[in-house]
């Protein structure tokens, strides 16, 4: 896919762990973006938050926002990358099943996207914590460039870990047999799956 994507792109990453419909299920959704389409994309999503939110979050919309949000989502100049991983055993811990995902992400973005800057939704300081270590031990290891950087940024700071989310959440309804508009994003979201 690299040579389809000549231009810098910038990653925007969000994860989603659908416990009770899709249980063993793990996945982190990457919003890829033209660095020269930032602001612009970033414009476009804005007006999706409405009065009172901080953030848009799938899991708080109804289910006309979410049609809504996935038509206005497949217009936007991004692509997406979205890394699954199914059958884990329920003893499996969430962040084994992340590191799992991350790694896959990260190796994907940089191999086969060109990706130089990534950017995960922020949680607890010890959790991002583990997904530099991953991300600095695959750069020692010589498994992804050292041109590639990732940090971490408060879901309300970033509309762009907005995008993510929602192609996380649409894609979980699609599987789940929920129609939430995701054909409109098919052609735009490669699924990389990974098998426990």
């Amino acid at each position: 896919m690299r040579d389809t994507c000549p231009v810098t792109w910038k990653a925007f990453i969000d994860e989603s762990e659908p416990h009770g419909r899709s249980p063993g299920t793990y996945l982190l959704a990457a919003a890829l973006i033209q660095t020269d389409e930032l602001e612009n994309v970033r414009g476009a999503v804005a007006p999706f938050l409405r009065p009172g939110q901080k953030k848009i979050h799938w899991h708080d919309e109804n289910s006309r926002s979410r049609r809504d949000l996935v038509a206005a989502v497949a217009q936007l100049e991004a692509i997406h990358l979205v890394v699954v991983r199914d059958g884990a055993e329920p003893t499996e811990k969430s962040e084994r099943r992340r590191r799992k995902c991350l790694e896959r992400l990260l190796w994907s973005l940089d191999a086969n996207y060109g990706v130089n800057w990534a950017t995960i939704e922020a949680r607890q300081q010890r959790q991002n914590e583990s997904d530099r270590y991953i991300h600095n031990r695959m750069r020692a290891r010589q498994e992804i460039s050292s041109t590639l950087r990732m940090d971490h940024t408060p879901g309300p700071k970033e509309p762009l870990l907005w995008v993510a989310d929602i192609v996380a959440g649409a894609f979980i309804a699609h599987r789940c047999g929920d129609e939430v508009g995701y054909a409109a994003l098919d052609d735009l979201v490669d699924i990389e799956e990974i098998q426990a």
